[in-house]
């Protein structure tokens, strides 16, 4: 089923923003990141669950979610790295590498 969004653009004739025409035919292709379906039922459902929750930072050593990851995959969970930004998983990149003339 297409989400009610992108239905009601279709019968009102508007141009998608982002879309692009086919050669090859009457197609229209989306962005990589886009889903015209809408989000999966089992997604809305997990985030209603925990909406009461978005407010709260995470972690910083992310000590729970790396231990899921590592029963889901076999692998002992002090082998992941995590970081809540790109900056802290640079400064644990540079760490690991011990570049010379980076002070930390």
């Amino acid at each position: 089923m297409i989400s009610e969004r992108v239905e009601e653009m279709i019968k009102a004739g508007v141009a998608y923003p982002l879309a692009e025409s086919s050669e090859e035919g009457d197609f229209i292709k989306l962005c990589s990141n886009e889903n015209p379906f809408g989000p999966s039922p089992k997604a809305v459902e997990a985030i209603k669950n925990k909406a009461d929750e978005v407010g709260e930072y995470p972690e910083s050593s992310a000590r729970e979610l790396k231990e899921s990851i590592g029963e889901y995959i076999d692998v002992n969970s002090p082998r992941f790295a995590s970081g809540t930004d790109q900056m802290r998983l640079w400064i644990l990149l540079a760490r690991l590498l011990r570049i010379p003339g980076i002070r930390l």
